[in-house]
C-alpha cells in the first residue's frame, strides 16, 4: 500500500519530474526480483525453512521502511533510491514464501483455490492499506500545514490555504505557483522571499506527512514479524502431484 507514496515523495518533495519519480520505483522492482530469486533458490537448496527466510525478509523490509521514514527534503535522489531498493529486496524475499507456506499447508486438490485466495486477500490488503495510508497522509498534511507557525503568521486568505491543503500538486504545478505568487505580491518587496520560504515549508510539511505513512507501515511490518513467529513450518512436499493411493 505504501508504494504509491514513493513517487509522490520524489515528485512533490524532492522536485523530480514525473518521469524520474516513476523511474525511482525501478530499484524497488529490481530488489524484489533479486530477493525473490535468491529466496526461491534458498528455500529449495537449504531445507525449505520458509518461516526463517520470511522473518529475514520482513526484517530487511522493516529496515528499508525505517530508512524511508527518515527521508526529508534534503535527502538525495540516490539515497532515496537505495532506501526503496532495500525495501524491495526484503519484500521480494518474504512475499513468495507466504505463497509457499499456504500451498504446502493444504491438500493438493484445493491448491488452486488456496493460491487464488492468496491473491484475493493480498489485493484486499493493498486496497485497504492504500485507503488508510492516504487518509492518514491527507490528515497529517492538512493539520501540520494549518498549524505551522510560519503559515499562520502569513495570514493567507482561507481559500488559498484550503486549496493547498486539498492539492499538494501546487508544489510542482506552474499555474498554481503563479496564483500563489499573486497572493504573495501583497507583501511588496518581501513577497518573493516569503514565497520561497513558504514553498520550503510546504515541502517539509508534505515530507513529514508522507514519512508518517512509512512509520505506520513499519509498525504493520513489525506486527507481521510477530505473526510470522507463530507460523507453523510444515516440511515441503517431495512431489508435484497428488499422492498415489496405496
Amino acid at each position: 500500500g505504501v508504494i504509491i507514496f514513493i513517487p509522490l515523495f520524489f515528485q512533490f518533495v524532492l522536485g523530480q519530474s514525473a518521469t524520474n519519480s516513476g523511474i525511482v520505483l525501478m530499484p524497488m522492482m529490481l530488489g524484489m526480483v533479486l530477493g525473490s530469486t535468491l529466496s526461491g533458490q534458498a528455500v529449495s537448496r537449504l531445507g525449505g525453512h520458509y518461516r526463517t527466510q520470511a522473518l529475514i525478509g520482513l526484517g530487511i523490509l522493516a529496515v528499508g521502511m525505517y530508512l524511508m521514514s527518515r527521508m526529508s527534503p534534503d535527502t538525495t535522489y540516490l539515497r532515496a533510491a537505495i532506501n526503496t531498493g532495500v525495501s524491495g529486496f526484503g519484500m521480494g524475499i518474504a512475499m513468495p514464501l507466504f505463497v509457499i507456506a499456504v500451498q504446502n499447508a493444504v491438500p493438493y486438490s484445493i491448491m488452486g483455490v488456496a493460491t487464488s485466495s492468496i491473491q484475493f486477500f493480498q489485493s484486499i490488503g493493498q486496497v485497504i492499506g492504500l485507503a488508510v495510508f492516504g487518509s492518514i497522509m491527507a490528515d497529517r498534511f492538512a493539520s501540520n500545514l494549518s498549524g505551522n507557525e510560519f503559515v499562520v503568521g502569513l495570514h493567507l486568505p482561507p481559500e488559498t490555504l484550503s486549496a493547498l491543503v486539498n492539492n499538494a500538486e501546487a508544489l510542482v504545478d506552474e499555474s498554481s505557483l503563479a496564483q500563489i505568487g499573486e497572493v504573495f505580491s501583497r507583501f511588496g518587496d518581501q513577497g518573493p522571499d516569503l514565497l520561497q520560504q513558504f514553498v520550503i515549508v510546504l515541502k517539509g510539511v508534505l515530507a513529514s506527512a508522507i514519512t508518517d505513512v512509512f512509520v505506520i507501515a513499519l509498525a504493520v511490518i513489525v506486527v507481521a514479524l510477530v505473526v510470522t513467529l507463530f507460523l507453523k513450518e510444515v516440511p515441503l512436499r517431495r512431489s508435484h502431484g497428488p499422492a498415489t493411493p496405496e
